[in-house]
């Protein structure tokens, strides 16, 4: 099991590496495409229960540019936990 935490990473996952971007993005509109690197073309995103699922990068890209600005003074905490079958578990606040 591998445990990474927000500001001080032990172990670089895809997903730390998407929460750091995207706390960037809010200051740093460049680091929006940053954010491609990390999407499959046809992935689909769902950032909360009861939202609208999002598919196909540039529509994804759309909305975490409409979502970054709500968020600018915003600072996230998080923790990565590897499981035992590959699967990343991400708690953040």
């Amino acid at each position: 099991m591998t445990r990474t935490t927000g500001a001080t990473p032990t172990n670089d996952t895809v997903m730390d590496r998407y929460i750091r971007t995207f706390e960037r993005a809010a200051h740093e509109p460049e680091a929006l495409k940053e954010l491609e690197s990390i999407f499959a073309p046809d992935a689909t995103v769902q950032l909360g229960e009861g939202m609208e699922p999002v598919t196909g990068l540039p529509a994804i890209m759309e909305m975490y540019g409409h979502v970054a600005e709500t968020v600018a003074d915003s600072k996230y905490f998080w923790t990565v936990t590897e499981l035992d079958d590959g699967r990343l578990e991400v708690h953040w606040v």
